[in-house]
């Protein structure tokens, strides 16, 4: 159970260095389980832009932590 909590650590400190500073103002990570890291957006137009580039931030994101940690993002607008 440590390395869960661990690999989410690492996984949330590592997004805004790996996604960029504008991404970063506009989606946070909120939970990782399993390998899938479930992220929020603040509005539709950046989950839609960022689900496509999804693959890319994955492999950015696993660059970063230097191993596969990351297996699947989910973005979705965060609630009000």
């Amino acid at each position: 159970m440590p390395k869960i909590v661990g690999d989410e650590i690492r996984v949330f400190g590592a997004w805004a260095k790996a996604v960029g500073q504008e991404i970063s103002r506009q989606a946070k990570p909120k939970y990782f389980r399993n390998g899938i890291l479930f992220v929020e957006t603040s509005h539709p137009a950046w989950t839609t832009e960022l689900q496509s580039k999804r693959h890319l931030i994955q492999r950015k994101l696993n660059e970063s932590l230097g191993q596969e940690v990351v297996r699947e993002i989910h973005f979705r607008q965060a609630r009000l």
